[in-house]
Formats: structure tokens, sequence, C-alpha cells
């Protein structure tokens, strides 16, 4: 986790090699979600779960239309 003015180097520019097995998991993980019958923003918010536990957050959960509201309700 940074903290103050510390920077993270972007991982996937940096070792591209090491976000292909996260992303993959990701992948294999979303696609076994939307089988089990949850609905596209349950399965954003599992991955916005797995960026929290990563230390990073993406904007593309409010494109996929999570309210706010349930974002706070995430654990951090």
């Amino acid at each position: 986790m940074c903290s103050g003015g510390e920077t993270l180097p972007y991982l996937d520019k940096t070792l591209p090699e090491a976000g292909k097995a996260p992303t993959a998991d990701a992948t294999v993980a979303s696609k076994e979600a939307l089988r089990q019958g949850p609905v596209c923003t349950e399965s954003e918010l599992i991955n916005l779960r797995v960026s929290q536990l990563n230390g990073c957050l993406s904007d593309l959960i409010y494109i996929a239309g999570v309210t706010q509201q349930k974002l706070e309700l995430l654990p951090v």
C-alpha cells in the first residue's frame, strides 16, 4: 500500500509477465461467477474487491453501474 507521496510502479508496464496470471485468474473467476448467475455488477464488485486486496482501485466499477452506496459497504 502507498502512504504519503509514495507511488507504486505499474506492474503491467514494468513486469508484463507478472500481470498475466492475476488477469487470467480474474477472467476465470468472472466467467464462473456469470455462469452461476450473478449480474454484471456483482461480477464487477468481485473484481473491485480483488483490486482492493491488491492495493488498487478501478473506475470501471462506475461504468458497470454500481452505486456509491454499494461501494461504501465493501470492506477495506
